[in-house]
């Protein structure tokens, strides 16, 4: 059975997270902080490593440290989760061999991908077209649903609903649940059941004090047929429910105020783990690279396709961005809009030599290492690189391990002087 060890999480992402995971024979262990991290992960040699980090400095980075000089857990790939952050902390992770860093909140979708890849396990992800959102007014939790049933994001309740009734200390929570503009069928029903089951999960939520907002009458009728949904109340009229949900008597135009007030958050909202949109709700190519987890930009400026693609794949299954270029010119021009942390440069480019796009970058005073990767054997060309910047010269072909090597040094060596 494949092994992964989560550190520093969340109690109700961990159990999230565990349930996923075993659908798929593998097991979880929670190591509660980085302090006790390290005691763990050479214990049980996991297969995979994800960090919940909303900070990358002190424990993380001794974790960081001590996985790297350990040679029986140095190569066990690493995913990180955290808040938003600069690129030059990004890049310190890929010294240490994170192989991914998503930023908060995660998509969903996205972030199973990376694991399944590193697992070699395919993690299906539903991609029906859904919009869920959920937040707090008072003591009622409202989940807004447009469009079909995601049940992936249904699964997801079964979390967010207890922690936000821990977080928020609601003593007796209430939960108003909108279906928008859908119209439901027989073939639905394991979907509502799913639906209802999740919302009444451990019952945190007394079914008294959960009410629907839907005009559809299957589910209505859904509902009115099953005695383990008795107390559930379901209407199309969103007063007639938010009377007793308030504990007041709405009248007149006051009560377009009350709806208005319930429906937007009053509770500050906190970073989320898991993002209740998927990349797929965005369209399929509407997402960045950064949401994908990549690490380091790298780009590969070589007129040669070959070495070109074997240097994207190497940066890819390495977590990497990679833009090629096969053009020194088009690399130039596409320099204001990236930002590149390391550079793979053939001083025989055949529209602009090496020396020049190096000549170019001094002149642009551009911060990240130039590494030469090309077949000359021309010292005099390789001191001039050196002496226009470029921090050193590996020959064609290289081993892909001496590359990445050599692109963790050159980074370690940046920070260090940052």
């Amino acid at each position: 059975m494949k092994k992964v060890l989560l550190v520093d999480s969340t109690q109700d992402f961990f159990q999230f997270l565990k349930d996923k995971l075993a659908l798929q024979q593998v097991s979880l262990e929670l190591a509660f902080s980085t302090r006790n991290a390290y005691t763990t992960l050479i214990t049980i040699l996991p297969d995979l490593i994800i960090i919940d980090a909303d900070s990358l400095e002190g424990g993380v980075r001794v974790f960081l440290e001590k996985k790297a000089d350990d040679p029986n857990a140095k190569n066990i790939p690493i995913l990180v989760i955290g808040s938003e952050t600069s690129r030059h902390k990004i890049c310190s992770l890929a010294v240490f061999g994170v192989h991914k860093f998503f930023p908060k909140p995660v998509k969903y979708d996205l972030f199973f991908k990376a694991v399944g890849e590193i697992l070699g396990l395919g993690f299906e992800a539903d991609q029906t077209q859904c919009i869920m959102e959920i937040h707090v007014t008072d003591s009622i939790i409202c989940v807004d649903i447009a469009g079909d049933l995601n049940r992936d994001k249904i699964a997801i309740l079964k979390y967010k609903i207890p922690q936000i009734i821990q977080k928020h200390k609601i003593s007796k929570p209430k939960l108003l649940l909108v279906l928008s503009g859908k119209e439901f069928d027989f073939i639905d029903t394991p979907n509502l059941e799913f639906l209802l089951e999740t919302i009444l999960h451990d019952r945190p939520i007394k079914k008294e004090n959960i009410k629907i907002v839907s005009k559809d009458a299957f589910f209505a009728a859904l509902l009115k047929g099953r005695d383990e949904y008795r107390g559930i109340e379901i209407t199309d009229d969103a007063t007639k429910i938010l009377n007793p949900l308030l504990d007041i008597i709405m009248v007149g135009e006051g009560k377009d105020v009350i709806i208005q007030r319930v429906l937007t958050p009053n509770f500050p909202v906190p970073i989320k783990t898991l993002d209740m949109r998927f990349s797929s709700d965005y369209g399929d190519t509407i997402y960045s690279p950064v949401d994908e987890g990549n690490m380091l930009n790298v780009a590969i400026v070589d007129s040669d396709q070959v070495a070109q693609a074997q240097l994207k794949t190497l940066f890819l299954q390495k977590g990497g961005n990679p833009y090629s270029y096969t053009s020194g010119v088009a690399f130039i021009n596409d320099i204001p809009h990236h930002l590149f942390d390391v550079v793979i440069l053939d001083l025989t480019n055949t529209d602009m030599n090496g020396l020049d796009i190096l000549r170019n970058l001094q002149r642009r005073n551009f911060p990240a290492p130039v590494i030469i990767y090309s077949q000359t054997a021309d010292k005099q060309n390789i001191m001039d690189a050196m002496q226009l910047g470029a921090r050193t010269f590996l020959a064609k072909p290289t081993a892909p391990d001496i590359m990445i090597r050599t692109i963790y040094a050159l980074l370690s060596e940046q920070q260090k002087t940052a």
